[in-house]
């Protein structure tokens, strides 16, 4: 029987859809320690030509899903996508004294994660093309201790917000940490920093949020909240905080950091992280480009579309020039 010619299209357009998604990839690794580490990958559109094949180390209480924007937006580009989702956080095995807190040891424990994963599960699947490192805020921090132990495993990393000094408001992080400390010793090192933190009931209010100066785009983060409420966090441990600090420190403590081609987009209104750490970050790298995004906070990715077109130009540029020429497809 033959179908008309419009349900012959409506048909093969299907099929190409179905296919496209096929192409798209989800699974779990399981990290040397057991926990269960949730993992996409997601390939360059068709159609495009390939740049490359991204890895994108994610913020704290972030995840693979809440990208999935950012992540579409660079396959459009010509990138194929990995990203994992930090133990601790996301669909990843939770680690705090309840569920929604983030909690972590140590953040060697997030550098040999993103070692394994990467190497079972990116390694195979960006074979033959540019391989790059994408960071933002604390995967920045995770990023810079990895390259650390894996100078050769990319070409270029750009990182977005680095977390590279924390905001600490008017205490000095050595006084935070000592705070912590305390709290560790009596046992609360899995629960809330200093008691601060919990899920919010119902959606967060668009004023004075930290993430982006977008009422439109806050009010997306929250529709998606709303409906994965699973994936929301009310806050991270003072395990985590502590970690967090150290590893700040053990990244300014570096000397001559791997001479990896390094872009760093600052936040001028970050309120969550620190600038003066990423400038002095360059100074010791000579292989570091700095460049600063007017006016925006924390969320470059989420901010207002004229700042992550800014980025967006600005990480494709950066890598692009960096990538060897690769075959015609």
């Amino acid at each position: 029987m033959r179908l008309p010619v419009f349900a012959s299209l409506a048909l093969l357009s299907l099929v190409f859809s179905v296919s496209a998604r096929a192409a798209e990839e989800t699974g779990t690794f399981a990290a040397s320690d057991g926990v269960s580490l949730f993992w996409r990958w997601l390939p360059a559109d068709a159609g495009t030509t390939p740049r490359g094949a991204i890895a994108h180390f994610t913020g704290t209480t972030d995840s693979c899903d809440r990208n999935l924007p950012t992540h579409r937006d660079l396959t459009k580009l010509g990138y194929s996508v990995f990203c994992h989702d930090h133990r601790g956080q996301g669909r990843s095995t939770r680690l705090g004294a309840d569920r929604p807190v983030v909690h972590v040891e140590a953040f060697e424990e997030y550098v040999s994660d993103a070692e394994g994963v990467l190497t079972a599960m990116f390694e195979p699947r960006a074979k033959n093309l540019p391989r790059f490192l994408v960071s933002t805020s604390m995967g920045g921090a995770v990023a810079f201790l990895y390259v650390e132990k894996n100078p050769k495993a990319f070409l270029a990393h750009a990182s977005t917000v680095p977390m590279l000094g924390i905001n600490t408001g008017p205490i000095p992080d050595w006084f935070a940490a000592a705070t912590l400390r305390v709290q560790c010793f009596f046992g609360g090192c899995k629960r809330y920093m200093l008691g601060l933190g919990g899920v919010p009931k119902g959606r967060k209010s668009f004023e004075n949020n930290p993430l982006t100066s977008d009422e439109t785009v806050w009010n997306s983060i929250e529709d998606f909240y709303q409906g994965n409420p699973d994936l929301r966090f009310g806050g991270v441990s003072a395990g985590w905080t502590l970690a967090a600090i150290g590893a700040t420190w053990k990244i300014a403590a570096i000397e001559r950091p791997a001479p990896l081609p390094t872009l760093i987009l600052q936040a001028t209104d970050d309120g969550i992280v620190l600038g003066a750490p990423q400038n002095e970050f360059c100074r010791r790298n000579p292989a570091c480009a700095l460049m600063q995004v007017p006016k925006a906070k924390h969320g470059l990715f989420e901010e207002v579309p004229s700042a992550r077109t800014y980025v967006r130009q600005s990480i494709d540029a950066f890598l692009h020039a960096r990538a060897p020429a690769l075959p015609p497809t």
